[in-house]
């Protein structure tokens, strides 16, 4: 494929002796005018300063069309080139982090959500799927944090400063996706540990460091991965201490909402990180964990005896309590009662926007399942869809997606969801002999698709898919696919071609 490059011009180097011994003679003024000798050496190192300068300047240019794109797939392209060791230099690799650490402003998501329980199916499931790309502003940050720290410790650190605490906006119980910022406390850890020198940490600034965003928390979301910051943080004594004071001080004045303190319970397993980590450490350390736990059962009741949602109800009557009371009774000399477990109100749990329920999109469900199924409950084999009544079968569902049109679903965005899906499973099910029309089909889909601008991650997991399914061609099949990509129209695609063709020098 060919490659756009930069036009550099260059002078070859003479190997270090000869070079000295035709100084010397220049110096002197003997053998000035003595025609250079050129030898073997010469013209490979020619040679290899030629490739680098190529390989440079097209590196340089990929990055110059990256920056482009979209912010969110310019990011992943500049991340995978970090992460493939397409960038190997180290000046240049500080610089693209810090060019991902600035675009991180530009992404639209502020924080990685995460779907707990519910259909997949819906627009909540299909939106959660774009943030496993960590392509949220806070996960493009530490991820571009964590990049750093192997360069250059001092600006990691800074880097990290400028994000502070998450800021987590209240949720509401219609809310079906939560908050998942578990990592910021992972990179906090890490920060704290390896950017101060021993002189700083013999003066506990590394730990008023990480107390410091310990008492800035605000949402029951962050206790769990607090207890873990702490529990899995090398301390004294004395600074586990200071580091405990902080959380006591937060979970006093902590005042959650009720979607964001049920998820927190049901699923951070809080109470087992207390009992089994955080307990056990604050009582090896010589201290008592009585006035922590105090803190903890006050801020329990609190939220207990508040407003709850339906869907993560927790209460205790005489008769009965919720599991996760009675994993508190071991923590706890005093039981919590009925009354402090009993919820002022209960707000409905959240609803949600399920896919595949319009007469065409149930349809052309129920007729992909059969080509992946027939009549039974069991995926055909490649040898049963290699038959003339299978491949007529599959165009003629693709006659029957033609025909679906976006106004045939609630919103255009739900059209677009539900189609690249369809497009995903042909890709699974369809035999190789079909399949670089699928590919077509869908590369032009997704060429066109308005996902791309209005949202880039969720288009990108879709993209990706489509490029990991033509990877595994092989051969001249493989080389038709690259040159379909590279002769899409569509410069995302065209520029990943050109970072794989690199990736690939690289090994």
């Amino acid at each position: 494929m060919e490659m756009r490059l930069f036009t550099i011009h260059h002078f070859p180097k003479y190997p270090l002796l000869l070079g000295l011994f035709i100084a010397a003679f220049t110096y002197s003024g003997i053998g000035q005018n003595i025609p250079a000798v050129k030898t073997a050496n010469d013209d490979t190192e020619t040679q290899a300063n030629e490739r680098q300068l190529r390989r440079n300047a097209a590196i340089d240019n990929l990055i110059l069309r990256a920056r482009s794109l979209p912010a969110e797939i310019s990011i992943d392209i500049l991340f995978n080139m970090l992460s493939s060791d397409v960038i190997t230099e180290r000046a240049k690799r500080k610089e693209v982090i810090e060019d991902i650490y600035s675009r991180a402003s530009e992404v639209r998501e502020p924080f990685k959500l995460v779907k707990h329980e519910g259909l997949n199916d819906t627009r909540s499931g299909y939106r959660a799927m774009a943030f496993e790309l960590s392509l949220d502003r806070l996960s493009v940050r530490l991820r571009a944090v964590l990049k750093m720290l192997a360069i250059d410790k001092t600006r990691a650190r800074a880097m990290f400063d400028e994000i502070s605490t998450p800021k987590l906006e209240p949720l509401s119980c219609n809310d079906r996706l939560t908050y998942a910022i578990r990592e910021f406390y992972q990179v906090l850890k890490l920060i704290a540990e390896l950017t101060f020198n021993a002189e700083q940490r013999g003066r506990n600034e590394h730990i008023y460091y990480a107390a410091s965003f310990v008492e800035a928390i605000t949402s029951p979301l962050q206790i769990a991965p607090v207890i873990d910051l702490l529990a899995s943080m090398k301390t004294t004594p004395q600074q586990l201490d200071i580091l405990l004071s902080r959380f006591n001080f937060a979970l006093r004045k902590m005042s959650g909402d009720p979607r964001s303190f049920g998820t927190a319970m049901k699923y951070g397993r809080i109470n087992e990180k207390l009992k089994f980590s955080l307990i056990d450490k604050i009582e090896r350390s010589g201290f008592s964990s009585k006035q922590f736990l105090s803190v903890y059962r006050s801020f329990l009741a609190k939220h207990l005896s508040g407003i709850q949602c339906e869907d993560s109800l927790i209460t205790r009557t005489e008769s009965k309590a919720n599991p996760l009371i009675e994993a508190t009774d071991t923590l706890f000399t005093t039981p919590l009662t009925p009354d402090e477990a009993k919820p002022e109100k209960i707000e409905p749990g959240p609803s949600d926007f399920r896919y595949w329920t319009t007469p065409k999109a149930a349809r052309l469900l129920t007729n992909i399942k059969k080509l992946r199924f027939g009549d039974e409950n069991k995926r055909l084999t490649e040898e049963q869809k290699d038959t003339q009544e299978w491949k007529e079968s599959l165009l003629k569902f693709l006659e029957e997606m033609d025909e679906w049109l976006p106004d045939d679903e609630a919103t255009g965005e739900d059209y677009l969801h539900q189609r690249a899906v369809l497009y995903g499973g042909l890709l699974e099910i369809t035999p190789e002999s079909m399949l670089p029309q699928i590919l077509m089909n869908y590369l032009i889909f997704l060429r066109e698709s308005s996902l791309m601008k209005d949202t880039p991650a969720q288009w990108l997991v879709y993209a990706k898919f489509l490029m990991k399914t033509g990877n595994k061609l092989v051969g001249d099949e493989h080389k038709r696919f690259a040159a379909m990509l590279a002769d899409s129209g569509n410069e995302v695609f065209q520029v990943y071609v050109d970072l794989e063709q690199l990736r690939s020098q690289a090994k």
